[in-house]
């Protein structure tokens, strides 16, 4: 889709605030898109067809998606006893978007956005402590440039691999918390920053602009617009990979 395309495509999902019986996930992503309508504004009984189309909206390739989307919609699946036991291998056929709160299963610990299971947080809403974190991670680096050109600063990979570190050292002072963030779930955290970075974002990195939009407001900026280009296997790995190791290299 054309950033033109979108401008006119994206007039018929006015932002919406969630009303109270609305439901929400630990996705700034996919809560964004529900505020839109872009995705049902309840959040509830979402099928696979209509995660699949937000998905690929923003540049996702099929393959990624059916990928994706597959595991989830078998992991996601409630399992009725009263049913037969091979009905546990048919995938689920709708998920509300509260269910992807579930605890370590996608969702997990060291989040960017969301508090650790042991502070018995409300997923379906950031933690604000965490985004000035980041916020204040990327203003310190900036500061030189923003100066010089009056731009936003933004977020890049070092930032959010300052980030984890950070609060990866601070979950393994506390031992009694119990927080988990085994290789799984580093690597489900390395595809989150290239969702953030490269698909909400741009070329690795996003505008603290945009951010904040995205994860506190979970409203599509105005001059945004999503990839014209999906990113090639290549750069989904080699991306994904740079997530992934920015932890480890951080020295924060």
């Amino acid at each position: 889709m054309t950033h033109q395309e979108w401008d006119h495509y994206i007039d018929n999902f006015p932002y919406e605030a969630p009303s109270a019986t609305a439901v929400r996930s630990p996705c700034p992503f996919l809560n964004t898109f529900a505020n839109h309508g872009i995705l049902p504004r309840s959040g509830k009984n979402i099928t696979y067809t209509q995660y699949y189309k937000a998905i690929t909206l923003v540049g996702t390739t099929h393959e990624a998606a059916v990928a994706f989307l597959s595991t989830v919609f078998r992991i996601y699946k409630e399992i009725d006893p009263a049913h037969s036991v091979w009905s546990d291998l048919r995938p689920a056929t709708s998920i509300s978007l509260n269910q992807l709160g579930q605890h370590n299963l996608v969702e997990h610990d060291i989040s960017l956005t969301r508090a650790d299971i042991s502070e018995q947080p409300d997923f379906s809403l950031p933690n604000l402590e965490r985004v000035q974190l980041m916020m204040s991670l990327s203003s310190h680096s900036n500061t030189s440039l923003v100066a010089r050109t009056g731009t936003s600063p933004h977020l890049n990979v070092r930032h959010l691999g300052d980030f984890r570190r950070i609060k990866w050292n601070e979950a393994m002072q506390k031992p009694l918390a119990g927080y988990h963030f085994g290789g799984l779930y580093q690597i489900a955290s390395a595809v989150e920053c290239v969702l953030l970075l490269d698909y909400l974002g741009r070329d690795h990195s996003i505008s603290i602009d945009h951010f904040e939009s995205f994860v506190v407001h979970e409203r599509i900026p105005k001059d945004w617009y999503p990839l014209e280009k999906p990113l090639t296997n290549w750069q989904l790995f080699s991306r994904t990979r740079s997530c992934l190791l920015a932890v480890r290299k951080s020295k924060a």
